[in-house]
């Protein structure tokens, strides 16, 4: 798997130097658009893991290749645009964004009605007909069954309880502790410690619902608290810095020439 992983990262970044070419750029300039993909530690090492991100830059890099490669992109590369873009947000959820960025594009740029559509058709195809074979296996007509656990774990660190007409079944959520003294976001959701993962329900309840149900009490008792949150994450997210407060410190995504067991 890291094998498959880093040839997609290569790809990827092949991709970004034929289309930065395309464009016109020099071929010194469209070497420096790519070779964040290959010489960077943090890329490389995380193309080590089992996880979604090399797929998922692969999936978005192609997807706006295809879209930009021409000035008008045939209905067929439209569709194709669209099933990428779909895979990516299956992949992980914020490619939603990216596809309604992708169709925004095609609008701004009057490419015509037919090659958005053909971007929308397409992307509803492979998304509904996922949700359709999720719905028979779980159940419910959605693309993931977490948005709960993971809208808890944003809210959690800052939640304040008092004053929130909570329900017994969500009480246990509550985390009492000053929110200078809680951890992040990521803990709350992962860590078997966490009161989302010791939360217990009656049965026939889904923990999700619970979790989605306590998060939305939270948000309209403290909406500024949470707009800050998303802000803060934005602003993280497209700064020039790697991490942020609370996360892991860049060194730890980076190869290591020594190793110190913990204790």
């Amino acid at each position: 798997m890291p094998l498959m992983q880093h040839l997609l990262g290569g790809l990827t970044a092949v991709l970004i130097y034929a289309l930065l070419r395309r464009l016109g750029a020099r071929c010194w300039l469209a070497a420096l658009g790519a070779a964040p993909l290959l010489l960077d530690s943090y890329q490389i090492y995380l193309e080590q893991f089992v996880m979604a991100e090399t797929v998922f830059t692969f999936l978005v890099v192609a997807a706006f290749v295809l879209l930009l490669w021409n000035d008008a992109p045939s209905p067929m590369m439209c569709a194709a645009v669209g099933v990428l873009l779909a895979g990516a947000a299956l992949t992980r959820t914020v490619g939603m964004a990216l596809l309604a960025a992708g169709l925004v594009y095609v609008a701004a740029a009057k490419l015509g009605t037919r090659r958005l559509a053909c971007i929308a058709a397409a992307a509803v195809l492979v998304l509904g007909g996922y949700a359709t074979w999720f719905d028979a296996t779980h159940g419910r007509f959605a693309l993931e069954a977490y948005r709960g656990y993971f809208l808890a774990g944003r809210v959690l660190p800052f939640a304040d309880c008092r004053g929130i007409p909570v329900p017994p079944a969500e009480q246990p959520l509550c985390d009492l502790r000053p929110a200078p003294d809680r951890p992040i976001s990521d803990w709350y959701v992962w860590n078997k410690g966490s009161p989302l993962r010791r939360l217990e329900v009656s049965s026939g309840t889904d923990r999700n619902a619970v979790a989605a149900s306590f998060a939305g009490r939270v948000i309209r008792h403290q909406p500024l608290d949470y707009l800050r949150t998303i802000v803060g994450d934005v602003e993280r997210y497209f700064g020039p810095r790697r991490t942020g407060p609370g996360d892991l410190a860049v060194e730890a995504w980076r190869f290591r020439t020594s190793f110190t067991p913990d204790g």
